[in-house]
């Protein structure tokens, strides 16, 4: 029974909705929904009273969620005490990081820390954006490189790897083309292309709250090909963070515009807030406080 799913069951009882959850877990909600069946199937109950708008625990919910929150509790342990013996003395640096920071200069960072510490063997690996927390539980992952993703400080900690800011993509023909700022007032009539993507989205979701504006999104696409196909077609502008834009797509017949006022997209890396930690974990975690990122 995995207890990545138990996680997911403990926080849908305590929300009660699927999107709820699934957003604060930066899952999907058919992930959600598949892992909770999965568990259902495995303990050949249903744990939950299902309607078109909630969820509420059921006997069998209840009797499972105070097994599922022992269960989670103990499997940490035994991972961290695994962990804390693995690293001691560990020569050895793993790596994630989801796809788009990859335009973050993940592998030139990489390449420059291996030669100050050759001694040290480091392997990456791209992981999904909902991986991340996972990863580094598990200890598959001594350290993941993402976008802020509003994790537990107090078991998590993050170190600054890079900045950047989101853009406003338009057509060139445009009537705020011409401008070299952008306000969420000027945006406010605008249709918009949603980038599906978690982090970023969810960062992005923030500020929004933050300005109180709702963006009219009239599409929600996962592709950035795609989009920009359409923001040249005048179906809508979309909203990115500029060095994946400069580093993924031509900028042939669109306008990149910032923001006013700018709006931080910030890149960390993560690693679990741990007492003992490994030489390797360390020296990397140093190393970028002290190295200016190539993007």
């Amino acid at each position: 029974m995995n207890p990545d799913y138990m996680r997911e069951f403990i926080q849908l009882t305590k929300t009660n909705s699927y999107q709820e959850t699934a957003d604060s877990l930066f899952i999907s909600i058919s992930s959600l929904s598949k892992h909770i069946s999965k568990l259902e199937e495995e303990l050949g109950v249903q744990l939950f009273d299902r309607t078109t708008r909630s969820v509420q625990l059921n006997d069998y919910g209840v009797i499972f969620l105070d097994y599922a929150k022992k269960i989670t509790v103990l499997f940490d342990e035994c991972s961290y005490a695994i962990k804390e013996k693995h690293t001691e003395n560990q020569k050895t640096l793993t790596l994630g990081f989801p796809n788009m920071i990859g335009h973050y200069g993940v592998v030139e960072t990489v390449a420059e820390f291996s030669r100050l510490h050759p001694d040290i063997s480091v392997s990456i690996q791209e992981i999904h954006d909902d991986q991340i927390g996972p990863m580094l539980d598990s200890g598959k992952c001594d350290i993941v490189i993402a976008a802020e993703c509003f994790l537990d400080n107090s078991i998590y900690q993050k170190t600054l790897y890079c900045h950047d800011h989101f853009v406003v993509i338009m057509p060139k023909d445009h009537p705020l083309a011409k401008l070299k700022r952008v306000s969420f007032e000027q945006l406010q009539d605008q249709h918009f292309i949603n980038h599906d993507s978690p982090i970023e989205a969810r960062v992005f979701q923030k500020f929004c709250k933050d300005y109180h504006f709702e963006p009219n999104n009239v599409m929600n696409i996962s592709y950035s090909s795609t989009i920009i196909r359409l923001v040249k077609q005048n179906i809508g502008l979309t909203i990115m963070s500029l060095v994946y834009v400069q580093n993924l797509l031509s900028t042939k017949d669109i306008q990149i515009v910032q923001f006013e006022p700018t709006l931080p997209f910030e890149i960390y890396a993560y690693s679990l807030a741990q007492k003992t930690s490994s030489d390797a974990k360390d020296k990397f975690i140093g190393f970028l406080q002290n190295y200016k990122v190539i993007i």
